[in-house]
């Protein structure tokens, strides 16, 4: 709130969705008192004093969760070259001009899963602190790969479940909210192919376990139906991406109720603007080959009941 935002606001005349599954409702207003919501009430009921500010034709519903950006990256056609070229600190200024979009388009959480410098914790704490306006920011840092692997560019290389153990621990000591491994190799990285495993089970189990003793949960960036198979079996939190699930994988997912984020629209965006756009081949390449099976996997989750979180990959092309 700042001195010229009334104390008690009416929100009338929008369409309101209460984010329950139920159909949109109509004849409602938000009552905000003192920059939180603080009731919905009947419309013309409206408390003696208040502003009211007219919504017509708009619709009003709860924020929107992100559960997978990265905020160090732009949506450039290749932007983890990109980043490499920034400074550090053009990283930082733009990564505060992105939590700012964020926040202005009605996602007010997001889960970073990985950039540069512990530009997504500062930007985090800048948010809880007011200094900037951004949506509540859970930051897992820097992602933990192997040596040359898929997110290496802006990850910790770390090789052996005993230096993967000091990278979780890194990561913990600098403040990270969430712990997030490069099982696998991915799409934007040149080099690596998405159905090939990375980090070892005996690795995968290491970090788990760091993160777990820390209280903090654990995503993985896991493609390769092994390297998915070695991350549930682990205890991860959640999986990303999850191209080539498989049923039996599924049915374990869905049991131990660890939840699968599958970013559809980043490969169909790389497909989108492909080479035109300046999108390295290698990611439309790949892109392309595994976009069928991508949908494919997210329907057997579905059909088995997985839990499925939003996540859009947001920095990708």
């Amino acid at each position: 709130m700042t001195d010229a935002t009334p104390e008690r606001l009416i929100l009338s005349g929008a369409r309101l969705i209460y984010g329950t599954g139920a159909r949109a409702v109509t004849e409602r207003a938000v009552v905000v008192e003192g920059g939180r919501i603080g009731a919905v009430i009947p419309e013309g009921r409206h408390p003696a004093g208040a502003t009211v500010l007219r919504l017509d034709g708009l619709t009003l519903l709860p924020g929107l969760i992100n559960c997978h950006v990265h905020l160090c990256l732009g949506a450039e056609a290749d932007p983890v070259r990109a980043l490499a070229e920034d400074a550090p600190a053009t990283t930082a200024i733009k990564a505060v001009v992105r939590a700012r979009q964020t926040v202005e388009a009605g996602v007010t959480t997001v889960r970073d899963l990985g950039g540069r410098d512990g530009v997504a914790l500062a930007v985090r704490d800048a948010v809880r602190a007011g200094l900037i306006p951004g949506p509540r920011v859970l930051a897992a840092a820097r992602g933990v790969c192997m040596t040359g692997g898929h997110g290496w560019r802006f990850g910790r290389e770390a090789d052996g479940p005993d230096d993967v153990r000091r990278a979780v621990r890194e990561q913990l000591k600098a403040g990270a909210d969430v712990i997030k491994l490069f099982a696998t190799g991915g799409v934007m990285t040149p080099g690596v192919e998405p159905g090939s495993p990375q980090l070892t089970p005996e690795e995968i189990r290491a970090a788990i376990e760091e993160a777990k003793k820390a209280g903090r949960r654990t995503a993985a960036h896991a493609q390769a139906e092994a390297g998915i198979a070695a991350c549930v079996d682990a205890g991860i939190t959640t999986i990303e991406h999850g191209i080539f699930l498989t049923e039996a994988i599924a049915s374990k997912m869905a049991r131990e109720g660890i939840a699968l984020v599958p970013t559809l629209v980043a490969p169909e965006a790389i497909i989108a603007g492909g080479i035109a756009a300046g999108i390295p081949e290698f990611a439309v390449r790949k892109s392309e080959a595994v976009r069928g099976r991508h949908v494919e996997s997210f329907q057997l989750a579905l059909r088995l009941g997985v839990p499925v979180a939003a996540g859009t990959d947001a920095g990708t092309p």
